[in-house]
């Protein structure tokens, strides 16, 4: 696979360590008659972010406190989520 047909993120979102990214997928799925729908959705990778030996790494565990970085993630993901769904409706 050459580097432009790599499924890229389509948006990264951070609060202090915690990152959520956000990728679009598509996908052929069956219909009832035979035929094949493509079908868009998205998915979200959560993790932490650290720096370890002057290298990044990251991991999907997190403390009692970077919990609540980890909430004000998801949260500002949710509204984007629902602002650009509420746009696509009108």
């Amino acid at each position: 696979m050459t580097d432009e047909n790599k499924n890229k993120p389509i948006k990264k979102i951070g609060f202090g360590a915690s990152k959520i990214t956000v990728w679009n997928n598509k996908s052929l799925i069956k219909a009832k008659d035979g035929t094949e729908i493509e079908k868009e959705y998205k998915t979200y990778l959560v993790e932490k972010v650290f720096k370890k030996d002057d290298n990044w790494d990251s991991t999907n565990s997190f403390t009692r406190n970077e919990l609540f970085q980890l909430r004000a993630v998801i949260d500002k993901v949710l509204i984007e989520e629902a602002i650009e769904y509420e746009d696509k409706k009108q």
